[in-house]
């Protein structure tokens, strides 16, 4: 997916950055191109209007077995590879819990208390 985020101060005409992307060659597989605007003076993209100019506003990417649909706003890890390391350590960690509540507090997507339930008696 792509997110081509921009100001509202200048309109844009993409059809063309569109037809680019659609016809460049990837390792992976174009899911969607979306375009955000934001007039924000901050370093966050804090989306006033999306607009879906090809294919869906949304990924799945698979985690130790779990199917994640992430948008460009999701609190999601970025690396997959490098988070499946860390949840399987945290898996390993809770495997005696199958008896213990589990709580996953400010989680964002919730990723961790997923895997964690595996092995807990409740998450």
């Amino acid at each position: 997916m792509v997110n081509l985020v921009t100001t509202s101060q200048i309109d844009f005409n993409l059809n063309d950055y569109v037809e680019v992307l659609k016809n460049t060659t990837y390792d992976g597989t174009l899911t969607g191109i979306i375009h955000t605007v934001n007039d924000s003076l901050s370093d966050a993209v804090k989306p006033e209007k999306v607009e879906v100019l090809y294919g869906r506003d949304y990924i799945i990417e698979e985690l130790l077995g779990l199917k994640f649909k992430i948008s460009p706003f999701s609190f999601f890890q970025t690396n997959t590879l490098g988070a499946e390391r860390l949840y399987s350590v945290v898996r390993e960690f809770i495997s005696a819990s199958k008896d213990k509540v589990v709580f996953d507090l400010y989680c964002g997507t919730g990723t961790i208390g997923q895997i964690a339930a595996q092995n807990a008696k409740k998450l």
